[in-house]
């Protein structure tokens, strides 16, 4: 076998073994997928052990005045276009949001965390920048998010699971 050869198997066996490993501490490796796997080459083969949930991400602003506007839905997904198999950066984002969400929900459902610590997790600092990343007018001094879930053989029984305090916003924090 020559030089090339060899450089396949050790990469096809490199990308197994990181996959088997992906798989058997999934729970654990997502938020450090979530950051490192640009372009999502190690497959999650993740078999619900549980009911899944759906989850929707609703942000409002309020300006200087204090005047606060509606909820809006952060959209998660985006649409499919040639070449986004390959590489689809936009659909990085929501992924990356979408599974912020779900530790800000495993943490919240696990135990009550005091405020300063639920600050400094993953997933509410990944959805805070999710959330303060999308576009707003001068006027916007703060802005409140919040994570609304259901089961998803019920559809009718959404309800908040974290509604955030209105948070200052910085222009560029993005």
């Amino acid at each position: 076998m020559n030089l090339m050869e060899w450089l396949v198997i050790t990469l096809l066996a490199v990308w197994f073994a990181v996959t088997l490993v992906y798989q058997l501490f999934l729970q654990r490796l997502i938020p450090v997928a979530a950051r490192w796997d640009l372009f999502r080459v190690v497959p999650s083969w993740h078999l619900y052990t549980h009911l899944p949930k759906g989850r929707r991400l609703r942000f409002r602003d309020r300006d200087a005045a204090g005047q606060v506007g509606a909820w809006r839905d952060l959209p998660l997904r985006c649409c499919d276009r040639a070449g986004h198999a390959w590489f689809n950066p936009d659909l990085f984002a929501a992924d990356a949001i979408a599974s912020h969400m779900e530790a800000l929900s495993k943490a919240l459902n696990q135990a009550p965390l005091p405020p300063e610590r639920l600050v400094k997790t993953v997933g509410w600092q990944g959805v805070w920048r999710g959330v303060a990343s999308q576009p707003m007018t001068e006027a916007v001094a703060a802005r409140q998010f919040e994570v609304r879930e259901w089961e998803l053989t019920d559809p009718a029984g959404e309800a908040p699971v974290y509604i955030s305090e209105f948070l200052p916003v910085r222009k560029g924090e993005a």
